[in-house]
């Protein structure tokens, strides 16, 4: 019975690891309506398909291996192809992705598998069957940890360089199918065989190298450009906030000159229930920075307004060398993340500290809050649910790491910590060299 099983195994072996390592590395896109009935249909069809075209090949006979074996493969490259489409909703290009890796790593499986068994005279079936599936195993393992661990918003969204994706493509048919099939035919020794499988297995996995840093470099790319757009829109909103900041205090230091000539002819009550009143939003956090006090003066009111403590304790002077609306960008968000994090906390917990130390050369700027949510991470930082959002922390790392510096996040218990490291020199040179 095993036997039997195994041949089964064996004839349908190519499909079925094809499929798997395709949904492997798809699963993360959105998928469309009826996702279950649609894998499932796609399944049965390309099974059936594969098993006609193996039938339509013995019919013709030897003489035409190569033909049919070589479009065989590629038939079966472009209904997977099809049956992404099918279940997932993204473009072609992202299918032709998702198709190539699934091919390349089917292909290292059942190659490596003849490499490895191929000192052995005899190998039961269990053994052939138990080998590809490890090497199947390891390598998508390889994947998960090299890549779709780190950028798993990558895989949710894959997005491909359209001429360069079909050239990639291309070059994997050609290498691996059709090249394979010529050593094939020319019927040549064992030893020659072996090292035709090797090779041809270098070449899928550099394929999938390859594919995993396209991906890699357009989504840096387009993060970039985006990062790029939200500091230049955060540039006009610190102009915009100045401007209300400066125009606030100036108010209140007209009306507080008003209600000092009107002293005696206005209830002593009413006096300083007004004063109170122009006292909150005239009270600012002075840093000796002005983008930084923008920044604590809008989010301030937002924090008094909420009943969040914010209390700032940093020399501004020192972090002069970054421009404003960086800075006001780099406050803003970890303010703005820090608010969110703790305004639906109990009232003892909303508490946000923002601290400053200094030592060998560097400004350690801290934020501190506790925090509720379950974090998930991607490269190091925390990704945000929120609309929007997710930029905000890349953006910060973008700003620290352009002078030189890093930026952490340290969770203990209850209490969520970012780190910003500036080298004060460094940071210095840094402005002196784009000026």
């Amino acid at each position: 019975m095993f036997d039997s099983l195994y041949s089964v195994w064996r004839e349908f072996s190519f499909i079925l690891l094809f499929m798997f390592a395709t949904a492997f590395i798809a699963i993360r896109m959105p998928k469309r309506r009826y996702f279950a009935l649609r894998m499932t249909v796609s399944a049965v069809v390309l099974i059936a398909m594969l098993y006609g075209l193996e039938r339509l090949e013995d019919a013709l006979g030897h003489r035409l291996f190569i033909l049919i074996g070589g479009s065989k493969f590629v038939i079966m490259y472009f209904a997977v192809c099809v049956a992404v489409f099918f279940c997932f909703d993204c473009n072609v290009f992202a299918t032709s992705f998702c198709a190539t890796i699934g091919y390349a790593v089917q292909h290292i499986a059942q190659r490596m598998t003849t490499v490895v068994l191929r000192p052995f005279e005899t190998v039961y079936h269990i053994f052939s069957f138990l080998t590809m599936i490890s090497i199947f195993a390891i390598t998508c393992f390889a994947i998960w940890g090299l890549s779709i661990r780190r950028r798993k918003s990558a895989y949710a969204d894959i997005r491909i360089e359209n001429s360069v994706q079909i050239v990639v493509a291309t070059a994997l048919i050609l290498s691996i199918v059709y090249i394979e099939l010529g050593f094939f035919s020319m019927r040549i020794g064992r030893e020659a065989i072996t090292f035709e499988h090797l090779m041809s297995s270098i070449c899928a996995l550099m394929v999938i190298l390859l594919e995993i840093n396209m991906l890699s470099k357009k989504h840096i790319s387009d993060d970039f450009k985006q990062l790029q757009k939200l500091l230049a829109e955060e540039r006009e909103k610190y102009v915009q906030e100045k401007a209300n900041v400066e125009m606030i205090n100036l108010k209140c230091h007209d009306i507080r000159h008003q209600i000092r000539a009107m002293q005696t002819k206005m209830d002593a009550e009413a006096i300083r229930e007004l004063s109170d009143t122009i006292n909150i939003y005239n009270t600012q956090i002075r840093t000796g920075n002005e983008a930084i006090d923008v920044v604590l003066a809008t989010q301030g009111l937002y924090c008094l307004n909420h009943d969040i403590r914010l209390t700032c304790l940093i020399d501004g002077n020192k972090l002069s060398f970054i421009p404003d609306h960086e800075l006001y960008a780099f406050f803003g968000n970890a303010i703005e993340n820090a608010v969110h994090a703790v305004e639906k906390l109990e009232k003892e917990k909303r508490v946000i500290s923002i601290a400053e130390k200094s030592k060998d050369g560097f400004v350690n700027i801290s934020f501190t809050n506790f925090f509720e949510e379950t974090l998930t991470f991607e490269e190091g930082l925390p990704v945000s649910r929120r609309e929007n959002h997710g930029f905000g922390t890349r953006s910060m790392r973008m700003i620290v790491e352009k002078y030189g510096g890093r930026l952490n996040v340290i969770t203990k218990d209850d209490l969520f910590e970012l780190n910003a490291f500036f080298p004060i020199a460094d940071g210095a040179n840094a402005v002196k060299e784009a000026v």
